[in-house]
């Protein structure tokens, strides 16, 4: 399949997340883990800086072919499976996780979601026929998140890199002439990905209670983002445990406010990669909507560990496109009547 693939740096999901005394002010805060540990006193401080990097330099991609889909059986329940490799058709040794997706006006919403094994294989079990509710002929999309096993120092294309994100739509409908549903049933066949450049995406988050008056210290929770492509949004899957963060009081944080803030690091930030999913073979090519990511943010309850605030949940829109290797502000999530 037609792509280009850029190279990345090497990569770390740094998550900011620290707590200073009021003393000491609102300071922002990292951890290298990917699955960072929230607390009820972490305190931020505006976005931090990243250091630009070097961009990588694309490399040519080959053309392969997917295998062959057998013919479903219409209206009954079943599974959609395929293979991801990268472009040369070799298993990448990182995360690949895939996303079923299905359709409600404009937006694509995860279904289920499964991670690939060691030789790139997937399958979705027991997945029942879509039926649209608004008339028209939209079907189940993939879409596929990746990354190299993490390392420090990753040379081009090592550990670490992320991979381009890839989505392959049902054909018939709204993305273009021809192509063949996918449905229950389907071998969607191997899904080749290539590298992507990368950056991070910086913000901060604030939480009051209904007065506004009195900090409420709370945790945050990221949900998958969304991609703006090709007049749908696609919800892009973590490739690794998704971040949290948590707000505390502190001199930094606007009055009346516990704060926190966070650095995405690294995200993938080429375009989209997709396709029209067809019988007799497909090609990936870059979408003509520029990168962009909206972040999902969810308010949690230190004590309840339930919903908290109203509304409990806030987005926060990227910069388009993306900057490659810089920090993009995506501004700030401010969780009101939190209790």
């Amino acid at each position: 399949m037609n792509r280009k693939g850029k190279f990345p740096l090497y990569l770390s999901v740094v998550i900011s997340f620290s707590y200073f005394l009021a003393m000491a002010g609102c300071g922002s805060v990292s951890n290298n883990s990917p699955n960072p540990t929230p607390t009820p006193t972490a305190t931020p401080s505006p976005s931090p800086s990243p250091s630009p990097f070097p961009s990588p330099s694309p490399s040519p991609s080959p053309n392969p072919s997917p295998s062959p889909s057998p013919s479903p059986t219409p209206g009954a329940s079943g599974t959609i499976k395929g293979k991801v490799t990268d472009i040369n058709g070799v298993p990448i040794n990182g995360t690949i996780t895939i996303a079923l997706e299905k359709p409600a006006g404009g937006s694509f919403t995860i279904f289920k979601q499964t991670n690939a094994d060691a030789q790139g294989n997937f399958r979705f079990n027991n997945v029942p026929p879509f039926k649209p509710t608004d008339g028209s002929a939209l079907n189940y999309a993939l879409v596929v998140a990746a990354r190299n096993t993490t390392g420090p120092g990753a040379p081009t294309g090592a550990a670490g890199s992320f991979y381009v994100p890839t989505i392959l739509v049902s054909g018939v409908c709204c993305f273009g002439p021809g192509g063949d549903p996918i449905v229950p049933g389907t071998n969607v066949g191997t899904i080749h990905l290539g590298f992507t450049s990368q950056a991070d995406i910086t913000g901060t988050v604030t939480s009051t209670d209904a007065s506004g008056n009195i900090p409420v210290p709370i945790q945050v929770n990221f949900a998958p983002m969304k991609m703006f492509v090709d007049d749908f949004f696609f919800e892009y899957p973590w490739p690794e445990p998704p971040p949290q963060l948590g707000t505390a009081p502190g001199t930094a944080c606007p009055a009346g406010t516990a704060c926190g803030s966070f650095d995405l690091f690294p995200v993938p930030s080429d375009p989209a990669e997709l396709a029209i999913f067809s019988k007799t073979g497909y090609t990936f090519a870059p979408s003509a909507s520029p990168s962009n990511f909206t972040l999902v943010l969810n308010a949690v309850s230190l004590i309840t560990r339930k919903a908290d605030c109203s509304p409990s949940t806030l987005t926060l829109q990227t910069s388009s496109p993306l900057i490659s290797d810089a920090g993009n502000p995506a501004g700030t999530a401010a969780f009101k009547a939190c209790q």
